[in-house]
């Protein structure tokens, strides 16, 4: 198994990332611009529970469904939940293959072979996205319980659903933290190759000079 995820992971191109971005962002503007904006007006302007990062109390969640019309639980239980179904999976392929790719292109400014530092951020890489994902379907499926249940809703759904959705929130912030100190570690890579190579440079240019001055003080 070990060495299939390996043959994968080195198989891996910048077009794989691009197309799984372009259908994830494609996914989340369409929810992001039209299905979550509709509920919230039909909800009174309240977040629905996917736009709450730092978790919901019962009495939210209860306020919420309470205040929902009959028009917003057929969208959120029939539109937005079905575009939720596309968005984890695209994501979790996005997220792993830009952090592969991420890797890949900083040990190639390295110019070192793959250390175990390497192999452990890969799989925190296919930890936390998976995690990430994971999370986000049972958070689709206790949403659509509560929406089922209404504002009758027990404590005990709403506490599972809010811990699900903390998981997924918490899981994709630190995975995209880590992507940041990834592109910055490039960044200072790069900066210090370049003047290295003109360090380099330089010292080969003077080496030059020296010699050219020292023949032409000994003419033969």
């Amino acid at each position: 198994m070990l060495t299939s995820l390996s043959k994968v992971i080195e198989k891996i191109h910048w077009k794989h990332w691009l197309f799984l971005f372009l259908l994830s962002q494609s996914i989340y503007v369409l929810m992001l611009t039209i299905t979550i904006p509709k509920i919230s007006t039909e909800a009174g302007g309240m977040r629905i529970f996917d736009m709450m990062p730092l978790g919901y109390t019962y009495h939210y969640a209860s306020s919420f469904l309470a205040r929902l019309s009959e028009h917003g639980y057929h969208l959120y239980k029939y539109v937005q939940i079905p575009l939720d179904i596309f968005f984890p999976i695209f994501s979790f392929g996005a997220g792993f293959c830009m952090l592969i790719l991420l890797l890949r292109f900083y040990r190639s400014l390295r110019r070192e072979k793959k250390s175990k530092y390497d192999l452990f951020l890969q799989w925190i890489g296919l930890f936390l996205p998976f995690l990430a994902m994971l999370c986000d379907y049972l958070e689709n499926m206790m949403i659509v319980t509560m929406l089922s249940f209404k504002d009758n809703v027990s404590t005990i759904i709403v506490s599972v659903a809010n811990i699900f959705t903390m998981i997924k929130s918490m899981s994709t912030t630190i995975f995209y933290s880590i992507c940041i100190l990834i592109v910055m570690s490039i960044c200072v890579r790069w900066v210090q190759n370049k003047v290295r190579e003109k360090k380099t440079i330089g010292k080969l240019r003077y080496s030059r000079e020296e010699k050219s001055t020292i023949e032409d003080s000994h003419p033969r």
